[in-house]
């Protein structure tokens, strides 16, 4: 079993639905649905004694093709710490949240939801199918199994509609992250896109990248930048993937980094260019995502672990294409809107 927040004793209760098989959630501006047995019922916050909108799963921090690599050991999953534990569930400081939905989507039974651009927390009130238990082990466990249960349900609806006021918002509170909690946002949206991700742990001289990922299909180098120096994370890249070589044996032809911006570049700087030549001098393709891009994927619940299509260069400084075709709709967002989805003039 995962670990018990020591801070369980401000608990007085826990609780679990009387089902243990959960046929999906739906998420509604008014409040969420869990569709159990074929009936409905509200969701609400079950006060988890290992509550996956508070800390991300410590396996999934982890990726073996890096296993030599000293990663961070903070597993929040809410960068800017605005969750905690109360005695009947799950508190979040409004003043603190970013609105981003990372806790909406962790969490299994959808009790946490996006309103106004603070997330919200549904609170047991009597509800026909949720048993209140005591804080005991044996409780606990009995949460535990039924949350792994959920992990897997189907969902509906979006955890938050997209708009260029609310990525404007978003990008606002992003900002204002250190680079360390800037970091763990991005790793923690990959986490929830279905990646192994670690970020590296600060100190190591020989060393400046921020992170790496694994899944299924490959792995490779993480860049996160917020700021306008897109340029030096290309040069940053190969950087990595020459040291990651040399000194731990990771093979370069298999290292198939990922460039993270807020923004995409400005269509006159030299990043698209470099990058394409990159491409065709080392054969090394960079792909770009931009945070509000897996932000998009996290509100419609897309598991991504291809990061292929997102290559793009000089002859093509959008993604908007190919993320309309994962979420299978078109985006809410105008052209050029913050460098989001395409690059501004």
């Amino acid at each position: 079993m995962s670990k018990i927040l020591t801070a369980k004793e401000v608990r007085t209760e826990i609780y679990v639905y009387d089902t243990l098989q959960v046929d999906a959630v739906r998420f509604n501006d008014n409040g969420n649905i869990l569709i159990a047995d074929g009936e409905e019922a509200a969701s609400c916050c079950l006060n988890c004694a290992n509550p996956r909108c508070m800390f991300i799963n410590e396996e999934a921090s982890q990726c073996t093709k890096f296993h030599d690599i000293a990663g961070s050991v903070d597993l929040h999953m809410c960068p800017s710490r605005a969750i905690s534990v109360g005695e009947r569930s799950i508190e979040i400081d409004k003043s603190k949240c970013m609105g981003c939905g990372l806790c909406a989507r962790a969490c299994p039974v959808a009790a946490i939801s996006v309103v106004n651009g603070k997330a919200e927390v549904h609170k047991y009130s009597n509800e026909k199918c949720i048993r209140k238990l005591p804080v005991t082990e044996k409780a606990i466990e009995e949460q535990e199994r039924f949350l792994i249960e959920c992990e897997h349900i189907k969902k509906q609806g979006m955890i938050l509609q997209e708009s260029d006021a609310v990525m404007k918002n978003i990008h606002k509170y992003v900002h204002f992250l250190n680079q360390d909690k800037q970091n763990i946002f991005v790793r923690n949206l990959f986490i929830l896109l279905g990646n192994h991700v670690t970020i590296a742990r600060k100190g190591n001289v020989y060393m400046r990248l921020d992170g790496f990922y694994q899944n299924e299909n490959g792995y490779g180098i993480l860049e996160v930048e917020t700021g306008s120096d897109a340029l030096d994370v290309a040069r940053a890249i190969l950087d990595d993937i020459a040291v990651l070589n040399s000194r731990h044996g990771i093979s370069m032809k298999d290292n198939d980094p990922l460039a993270v911006c807020l923004y995409l570049p400005n269509k006159r700087t030299d990043y698209w260019q470099v990058v394409k030549d990159i491409k065709e001098v080392t054969g090394i393709k960079i792909r770009t995502l931009t945070i509000g891009a897996l932000l998009l994927m996290l509100w419609n619940h897309v598991e991504l672990q291809d990061f292929g299509n997102f290559y793009i260069d000089v002859e093509n400084t959008s993604i908007r294409k190919e993320l309309e075709r994962i979420i299978g709709r078109k985006i809410q967002i105008s052209i050029g809107t913050d460098g989001i989805l395409e690059s501004q003039k």
